[in-house]
C-alpha cells in the first residue's frame, strides 16, 4: 500500500476537549522526568 493512497481527515477538537488536552499537559503529574542515562553512560557511547 503506498502511503499517497491514504486519506486521513483530522478535525479540529471541541472546546471542552481542547481542555482536557490542555490540562493534561500543563498538570504536574505529566510533568515527571525520568533519567535514562547518565552523563558517564552517554560519554561511554560517544565515538570519538
Amino acid at each position: 500500500m503506498d502511503r499517497f493512497m491514504l486519506k486521513v481527515v483530522i478535525g479540529y477538537p471541541t472546546k471542552e476537549e481542547e481542555r482536557k488536552i490542555i490540562t493534561s499537559n500543563i498538570s504536574p503529574e505529566g510533568m515527571q522526568n525520568q533519567t535514562i542515562l547518565s552523563p558517564d553512560d552517554i560519554l561511554k557511547h560517544v565515538k570519538w
